[in-house]
């Protein structure tokens, strides 16, 4: 009998011992996991390193709290310290609270060297204070986790549940008690404060030659039932247990006297009946029958109290017990016994439970692998400890917590399992994981940032990785312009649902939650179906049950919007709304930096094409002063030779090799002339004859002339304006215009093909004018001539209109065609565009002014014949003998009077003298001692009616400036014909 009550104890105090070991291992797995989360985690070791780098900033500062908020707030935590990574610590949460470890601590040392997480076990700050543990969590940084940042130490304070835990007991004794040890050199150390010794916890030391101390017995290696003298020398009876992954010793102890005081007094009261019989022997031998059938049913009866005392105890602790315990039949699965913590978190009564399986507390879908697992337990495959999904009787699922083992219980063999509900920290756990996705996320941004070369690229890559880094579902951004209409979007995520609204946003219309977002700071929040989204063609389908919106804004400018949508409903806060503030922060200021750079390099564009455009003009200004400087001189010489040639050819024996000779001499004559004339063009310094004209007048006429310089293999296509073209031009330019665009044309075409000469009213606007270099915005004419040959690549097109250039084979070209059809263009206030391809053809546009005026009807070239001789008296003044004798000379051989005056003062003087009327001053306008001006003026004072032609070979600017210029004066350029200068003489006499 007393085997089997002393059994029984020995049940309970090993019952006990392992469920306060499970408990303790339970307790420093949950401190590893809140630890854990900050071990090799990229997040937060990045704003680890910026906080230490620089204590200052603020927002590495605030990142930090927000990770350690969750610890800090917790009381199993009585400090939280960042150390550099030399073990210093920096900075205390919170603040004030005293460091948590010394400095130069070897603990903490040994994780820097190590890598590893530290737990530390039970010490003193100093004698004063109350005894802490503490877990070292190296800052590494990755990628290879190798280089520490710092050191996170996180103090933990045993007396909140660590001591409680250990100190309860799940029945009344007067002497039971449990005990938590580790070794100390060659003493016990107990951990725990003790019920029978105020302030043992590591205090309290007893040697290990105590061969009988249970506690001694523990760190040498004892476990199990063991009898023994406790730190009070009291015989006890101890279960001892060792704490797995730990240097932790758990005993479970009660005194003999109180285990078997029941026995005792069952053995006084048995021995008082046995003296009571002997000395009453002979009077109640009668009764020694019954006496023995009432000791037989008391000891029955009292083992029975005592067995259902002990079952009592044990359902006491079974019921006590804070985590949920539940044991299933191997065979049938079902459920055999639970306890009251197991029903509160399933949902369930006890009565209910006990009629269920496993089946019917697990989801689903991951009850297969659930199964799996029970199956190895049925077959001795060691025990489980993991973390499993549970299903409430509401349907809910949470997450526990589970450590099992096999048993025995009424012959049957079960599965025991301990169940703690991991709700709260699995939370604790996702939102840390939420933020960290949301911080790599925004790293990753801001790298794509720091790459991105356009804004297609930063705005779908930055949805991409919205989708890829963060929770979020789908990502949208739409780019606005200043009226708010979408003019640009990328999106990740949606798939064809997201179809009809982006060809709604293609259409102009902007999604309303991006409008809602417009009008409120910071994040716009919808949950569920909100009757904002209701006109929105993709609010039947988005099932998320959260979306987001933000303004992309920077410097008072919206530059867009970004929306987000997620598929679990995580809570917004604080700290979600201002990352997606920043993140929101981070594209418009990368927005507005790409529209910085684009008006920069619009800038440097527009410079560099400004600057060509100079050098061109330069050289153009550059060679115009080299043709105007010549012009007067090489004019003058060529009128002369054109001259002397037109005379000596008139007098040359027809058909003989003189006048061949002369012909030719003419012919070279006129070819410089030309050119001449070309460079005068070219650099805008010609004479202009300026009539109000209709094109497509000039274009008719001059048709048939352009078709015989063309040839014949190449056919022409006049697609003129129906209308007058009207512009106030030179007709003689405006034709070699044409002609130079025509040979250029023909030239392109070896082979034959198809010329388009084409004209067009156009109004040029703003936008176009904005847009190109030298052109004010109103009406203009357009000319246009295409042709269908070679074509020319860019690098030609870029120098088609600089003098000398050319494409033609050496004797082929003057390069000096298209220069001087520039030249005219803008000395007639127009532009010329060239639009052209390898094998493409070309396309030449000249816009010149248009003009509201009525064209002035073409004036009959007079000839030679026409200009009939009337007697005319002439008064030639020219410093150069030659040109003047020259000029004397045609006048006389058409029966002209002709005055010849070498100088100025010569001419007057003639003026004065001659008596009868002198109808014309031909004269220089420029020659020494006087202008020709004023020459005119002088000789007009004695012929009043005298009427004068100026003749020159300078340029324009240079004749305007004597004042030649003026409307309704005659003007000769130079070099001249004779029959120029006779049609000249005739008009000014007839005018």
């Amino acid at each position: 009998q007393q085997r089997q009550f002393r059994g029984r104890i020995e049940a309970e105090l090993s019952a006990i011992a392992d469920l306060k070991t499970g408990q303790i291992v339970q307790w420093r797995q949950e401190r590893l996991g809140d630890a854990s989360l900050f071990f090799k985690n990229n997040a937060f070791s990045e704003m680890v390193r910026r906080f230490l780098a620089n204590p200052g900033d603020i927002e590495a500062q605030l990142h930090v709290q927000m990770w350690l908020e969750k610890l800090i707030n917790l009381p199993q935590y009585n400090g939280i310290s960042l150390a550099d990574a030399s073990g210093v610590e920096r900075h205390i949460f919170p603040s004030g609270s005293g460091k948590i470890l010394p400095d130069e601590s070897p603990d903490v040392a040994h994780a820097i060297d190590s890598r590893h997480m530290t737990f530390i076990d039970f010490h003193r700050k100093n004698p004063d204070l109350p005894p802490q543990l503490v877990i070292v969590v190296p800052i590494l940084a990755a990628p290879d986790w190798d280089t520490v940042l710092g050191v996170l130490i996180l103090g933990i304070d045993p007396a909140h549940d660590l001591y409680p835990l250990i100190r309860s007991w799940p029945a009344p004794s007067q002497s039971a008690e449990t005990l938590l040890v580790r070794r100390d050199g060659d003493a016990v150390l107990f951990l725990n404060d003790l019920r029978f010794k105020e302030n043992a916890a590591l205090n309290l030391r007893l040697p290990l030659t105590r061969q009988n101390l249970p506690a001694a017995m523990a760190v040498q290696g004892t476990v199990g039932i063991v009898e023994g003298i406790d730190y009070r020398q009291q015989p006890v009876l101890a279960a001892i247990r060792a704490v797995p992954d730990t240097p932790w010793f758990m005993i479970a102890r009660m005194d003999l006297d109180e285990i078997y005081r029941p026995l005792r007094e069952r053995l006084l009261g048995i021995t008082g009946l046995l003296c009571t019989f002997l000395l009453s022997a002979g009077a109640i031998v009668g009764f020694v029958w019954r006496n023995q059938r009432a000791r037989f049913y008391r000891l029955r009866y009292e083992a029975a109290q005592e067995a259902e005392e002990s079952a009592k105890r044990l359902r006491l602790i079974f019921e006590s017990a804070k985590d949920g315990i539940l044991a299933a039949d191997v065979e049938t699965r079902q459920f055999v016994s639970a306890n009251g913590a197991i029903c509160r978190m399933l949902g369930y009564t006890l009565d209910e439970l006990l009629a269920m399986r496993i089946s019917d507390i697990h989801p689903a879908a991951d009850f297969p692998d659930i199964a799996r697992k029970f199956e190895q337990l049925a077959r001795g495959e060691g025990s489980l400890t993991a973390n499993i999904p549970m299903r409430r009787k509401d349907g809910t699922v949470f997450y526990a917590d589970i450590n099992t083992t096999p048993i025995q219980l009424g012959g049957r063999t079960c599965i025991l399992g301990t169940f703690r509900d991991i709700t709260d920290r699995m939370q604790a756990e996702a939102r840390i994981e939420h933020l960290n996705r949301v911080l790599r996320a925004m790293r990753n941004i801001n790298q794509l940032i720091v790459r991105a070369e356009s804004v297609d690229e930063l705005l779908q890559n930055a949805c991409t990785l919205l989708v890829e880094c963060r929770s979020y579902t789908s990502a949208m951004i739409i780019l606005t312009d200043e009226d708010d209409r979408p003019i640009a979007h990328a999106e990740t995520g949606g798939g064809v649902d997201f179809r009809p609204l982006i060809e709604q946003i293609e259409q102009g219309i902007l999604p309303p939650c991006c409008g809602a977002a417009k009008m409120k700071d910071g994040v716009y929040l919808i949950k569920g179906q909100d009757p904002l989204c209701d006109p929105c063609v993709f609010a039947s389908v988005c099932v998320s049950p959260q979306r987001m919106s933000i303004r992309l804004e920077h410097q008072n400018k919206i530059y867009g919007y970004l929306a987000v949508s997620v598929d679990i409903d995580i809570a917004m806060d604080i700290e979600e709304e201002r990352l997606l503030i920043e993140l929101a922060g981070d594209l418009a200021y990368s927005l507005h930096n790409m529209e910085i750079k684009r008006l920069m390099h619009r800038t440097e564009h527009e410079k560099k094409k400004l600057e060509a455009q100079f050098i061109q003009a330069q050289k153009m200004e550059a060679v115009g002063r080299l043709a105007g400087g010549v012009a007067h001189d090489f004019n003058n010489l060529l009128t002369i030779i054109i001259g002397y040639a037109t005379i000596l050819e008139e007098e040359a024996i027809p058909d003989s090799s003189t006048k061949e000779s002369l012909t030719e001499i003419y012919d070279a004559a006129i070819r410089a002339k030309n050119l001449t004339r070309q460079l005068l063009a070219f650099s805008r310094k010609q004479m202009l004859e300026m009539h109000v004209v209709d094109v497509n007048q000039v274009i008719d006429s001059f048709e048939k002339l352009l078709r015989r310089s063309i040839g014949e293999d190449i056919r022409m296509h006049l697609a003129l304006e129906a209308a007058p073209a009207l512009v106030k031009a030179d007709i003689s330019q405006l034709e070699q215009i044409l002609m130079n665009l025509a040979v250029n044309a023909r030239d392109a075409m070896p082979d034959g093909g198809l010329l388009t000469i084409e004209t067009a009213r156009v109004d040029l606007d703003r936008e176009y004018a904005d847009g190109r270099q030298g052109v004010t915005p109103g009406p203009y004419v357009m000319i246009g001539m295409s042709d269908n040959g070679s074509g020319m690549d860019q690098e030609t097109r870029a120098r088609i209109f600089e003098p000398f250039f050319t494409t033609k084979a050496m004797g082929k070209g003057t390069g000096l065609g298209l220069s001087t059809v520039y030249g005219v263009v803008k000395q007639h206030g127009g532009n010329i565009w060239v639009y052209s391809e390898p094998g493409l053809g070309t396309t030449f546009k000249i816009y010149l002014p248009a003009v509201d005026e009525t064209a002035a009807p073409e004036e009959l070239k007079q000839t030679q014949e026409t200009a009939a001789a009337r007697a005319e008296t002439i008064l030639v003044v020219e410093d150069e003998s030659s040109l003047r004798k020259l000029a004397c000379r045609i006048l006389l051989r058409n029966n002209y009077t002709v005055l010849e005056a070498m100088d100025t003062s010569d001419a007057i003087a003639l003026a004065r003298q001659h008596t009868g009327p002198i109808h014309l001053l031909l004269t220089d306008v420029i020659m020494p001692m006087m202008k020709g001006t004023e020459v005119f003026n002088k000789v007009a004072e004695f012929h009043p009616r005298i009427r004068v032609l100026y003749m020159s070979g300078y340029t324009e600017n240079v004749i305007a400036h004597h004042g030649v210029l003026k409307e309704g004066v005659h003007f000769l350029q130079k070099p001249f014909t004779a029959e120029s200068l006779l049609e000249k003489v005739h008009k000014t006499l007839g005018s």
